[in-house]
């Protein structure tokens, strides 16, 4: 073979060989963490049910939503947190009345 045809690189490592490597990195088997992390139904679930907020890293660290959806379920995520804080102010004060009424 000519010397143009194979490309070596630092570590004396030929074109087919990286190219072999990459398809070994790219075919691993998947972790636990990115099997979760990349199922839409969990990101959402941790959104909804269990973080609230907290869970937006999750979303954004996720390759099954784009862009515009990730901006989209944000957006509707800090809305619903921000209800339930105010839910929880209300009931709080509510308690509260409760308390000073009684008194």
């Amino acid at each position: 073979m000519p010397k143009e045809d194979i490309q070596e690189t630092d570590r004396g490592e030929s074109a087919p060989e990286i190219q072999n490597n990459k398809a070994q990195r790219t075919s691993r088997p998947r972790s636990e963490w990115e099997q979760l992390v990349s199922n839409r139904k969990v990101i959402l679930a941790m959104l909804f049910l269990v973080t609230g907020a907290l869970g937006l890293p999750l979303l954004w660290l996720s390759p099954a939503f784009n862009a515009t959806e990730k901006v989209i379920w944000s957006l509707v995520n800090l809305v619903y947190t921000l209800m339930l804080i105010g839910l929880c102010v209300v009931i709080c004060y509510w308690a509260y009345s409760q308390i000073m009424h009684s008194i």
